[in-house]
């Protein structure tokens, strides 16, 4: 059974498996929701959209690969 948070789906299948799995649709959805922050911290201020992005996709990889 999977239970889900905040898009993120925890998969309960064994013991080594603690990491939770996004599926891609999911993923776009949290990097762009982490994106538009960064933005709104800035103001929106135009030409920094990809900056952003990129930003945003680091550290939800680098969230990813952290020991939970």
């Amino acid at each position: 059974m999977a239970t889900t948070v905040r898009g993120i789906k925890q998969e309960s299948s064994s013991p080594e498996q603690h990491r939770a799995t996004i599926h891609l649709p999911d993923r776009d959805a949290v990097i762009a929701e982490c994106a538009y922050y960064k933005a709104e911290r800035r103001g929106f201020a135009p030409d920094h959209e990809l900056e952003d992005w990129l930003d945003a996709e680091q550290e939800f990889l680098l969230y990813q690969h952290k020991p939970h």
